[in-house]
């Protein structure tokens, strides 16, 4: 899962099983489970705080700063 900000709204890059990605808006996300695990991980509790800047989260929940696409798209990838 990773995040990046639309204006003043926030998309989510989602992997879903099938190993497929889609950016999907806070309301295609907001009641998964998975949101909230990478709300702790990323050390926010609601979409607001997430950093702006790109981040990488490893597995040791070490992060750091990454610069991914434009301006305008910014994503955070987690490891398994």
């Amino acid at each position: 899962m990773g995040h990046r900000f639309v204006g003043r709204s926030i998309e989510f890059n989602v992997r879903w099983t099938a190993g497929d990605h889609t950016w999907e808006p806070y309301a295609h996300v907001k009641d998964l489970e998975a949101l909230d695990h990478y709300y702790a991980l990323m050390g926010v509790t609601r979409w607001q705080l997430l950093a702006k800047k790109a981040m990488i989260a490893g597995v040791d929940g070490s992060s750091h700063k990454r610069v991914q696409g434009s301006i305008k798209e910014k994503s955070v990838t987690l490891f398994e």
